[in-house]
């Protein structure tokens, strides 16, 4: 599927500001994303999307489980298995950023329910070697 130059954002200085720039996300009646260079959208489900573009804002870092999940789903009473889901929405993400960037971008987890980060294979302070923390939505 080929996409039009007015769905997505140009990269101009966001990949200075962002080292995630090539990765370009569109809101519109169908949550997607582009890699730059890569003429093909990847159409997202709508928690999918969330996620990117929580793990995009956090510039490389890794984003907590339980931050993750507060932001999905505010603060919940009791101890709800929403972890699980995360990890399956992080999952499925995982695969389409892995297929659509030619296996350049990831998403690293350093363990159960520790949190994620998204990873470019292309630059060396953002592989998964970076074990930050950070909360930044």
């Amino acid at each position: 599927m080929n996409m039009s130059s007015e769905s997505f954002p140009s990269r101009s200085s966001e990949s200075i500001e962002n080292p995630f720039g090539e990765i370009r996300l569109a809101q519109d009646n169908k949550r997607s994303f582009s890699i730059e260079g890569n003429s093909e959208v990847i159409h997202l489900a709508p928690q999918e999307f969330r996620l990117l573009m929580i793990l995009k804002k956090a510039r490389g870092t890794l984003v907590d489980t339980d931050s993750i999940e507060s932001f999905f789903y505010g603060e919940q009473e009791g101890d709800l298995p929403l972890s699980d889901v995360v990890n399956t929405i992080a999952s499925r993400l995982r695969l389409k950023l892995q297929v659509a960037s030619s296996g350049r971008f990831g998403i690293y987890t350093p363990g159960p329910k520790l949190g994620y980060q998204l990873t470019d294979t292309q630059r060396t302070e953002l592989k998964s070697t970076v074990t930050r923390r950070g909360k930044h939505f």
